[in-house]
């Protein structure tokens, strides 16, 4: 054999045994990989295991979460058809219109409904009052998802 061949023979021999070691690193690598991915696995089929009863309590507060929406339909209902009988009576309570013919001075304001509980009407903390939202509001909020 010539030195060339030599040479030759050499060269491939260092590049595979460079590739042998680099397949032998990769599957060490995939090695460890593999027993990590075993203790997650079992982690996660510890935590399946312990959420299993979770489902059960989700399934029930559904259905009272529907149950509640349900009457809350029914309310805002009950709630408009009182709205509405309320404005049609004070409609039909209302005063006649006043006569053109009076003087500018026989115009008074009429006076304030008296107030019989006030505190219920003004927020006396010293933080500013929000205001609330309605229950067709809320609800609408909630349908939305908000």
């Amino acid at each position: 054999m010539d030195a060339a061949t030599v040479v030759l023979l050499a060269i491939v021999a260092v590049i595979v045994t460079a590739i042998a070691l680099h397949l032998i690193a990769i599957a060490a690598t995939l090695r460890k990989i593999s027993g990590t991915l075993a203790k997650v696995k079992r982690g996660v089929v510890a935590v399946k295991g312990q959420t299993d009863p979770v489902t059960d309590v989700i399934v029930g507060v559904a259905a009272d979460v529907a149950a509640i929406d349900d009457d809350l339909e029914g309310l805002l209902v009950v709630v408009g058809e009182a709205q509405a009988a309320a404005a049609a009576a004070a409609a039909e309570a209302a005063p006649p219109p006043a006569r053109a013919a009076r003087s500018a001075r026989s115009r008074r304001p009429a006076p304030a409904p008296a107030l019989e509980n006030v505190g219920e009407l003004v927020d006396f903390d010293d933080a500013v009052a929000v205001r609330r939202p309605s229950m067709r509001e809320a609800v609408a909020k909630a349908r939305a998802g908000a």
